[in-house]
C-alpha cells in the first residue's frame, strides 16, 4: 500500500531556496521535488541506538552535534561509526500515519507515482 502523497508540505510553503550549485543526490531530489519538507527529521537505528538528524531544503543532514553533510551514506557512516553505509536505506522518516520507511522507499514510491521530477545525473 502507498502512502499518501505528499508526506510532507510542498517547497512551495516552505520557504524554499536555491542554492548557487544545488546538490545532485537522490535526497536533495526529493526534497527540490516537494517529497519532503525542509526541517524533516530523519532517523537511523544502528546497534540498538537510535540516531536522529534533521535534512535542510539542499539536502544536506545536519546531525545534533552540528556536522552537516551532503550525502546520506557519510552521514549514516558518521553516527554508526562503521566504514560503510547504505544511507538511503539507513535513514528512515515516520509519514503521517505512523508508517517508518527508509529515504529508499519514499524515492522508489515517489517515482513509481511519478512525482519524483529528471533523474540523477552523475
Amino acid at each position: 500500500m502507498a502512502p499518501p502523497w505528499p508526506l510532507f508540505p510542498s517547497r512551495g510553503a516552505t520557504g524554499y531556496r536555491q542554492r548557487c550549485r544545488p546538490l545532485r543526490t537522490d535526497l536533495a531530489r526529493i526534497l527540490r521535488d516537494g517529497i519532503l519538507a525542509p526541517g524533516t527529521q530523519i532517523e537511523a537505528d544502528h546497534a540498538g541506538r537510535r540516531h536522529t538528524a534533521t535534512v535542510d531544503a539542499d539536502g544536506v543532514i545536519t546531525l545534533p552535534s552540528g556536522d552537516r553533510f551532503t550525502s546520506a551514506d557519510e552521514a549514516g557512516k558518521t553516527v554508526c561509526g562503521t566504514r560503510r553505509c547504505t544511507g538511503m536505506a539507513s535513514w528512515h522518516v515516520t509519514t503521517g500515519d505512523g508508517d517508518w520507511l527508509s529515504l529508499r522507499e519514499v524515492r522508489n514510491q515517489a517515482q513509481q507515482q511519478g512525482r519524483l521530477g529528471g533523474s540523477r545525473r552523475r
